[in-house]
């Protein structure tokens, strides 16, 4: 068993359908709204471009080496 590893995430909606968060309270919170990237934005954006500029984002916030991997290969990891 793999120790010290804390296992957290996230959601960024992107190009999301928003009109399913009217019929559940995201996160617990209520009173507030949930939006998506397109919808600031103006316009539609290509998941590849999102996700390279979060990957070299979280590369030089938190100084990390990201390294691809199957999900397979990750449950491996993880027993």
């Amino acid at each position: 068993m793999v120790r010290w590893i804390t296992k957290h995430g996230f959601a960024l909606n992107i190009n999301t359908d928003l009109s399913y968060f009217n019929f559940i309270v995201p996160c617990g919170i209520t009173g507030r709204g949930v939006t998506s990237m397109s919808q600031v934005l103006g316009k539609q954006l290509a998941l590849e471009d999102v996700s390279a500029v979060l990957l070299e984002q979280c590369r030089e916030v938190f100084g990390l080496d990201v390294v691809r991997c199957t999900v397979d290969e990750l449950n491996d990891y993880n027993k």
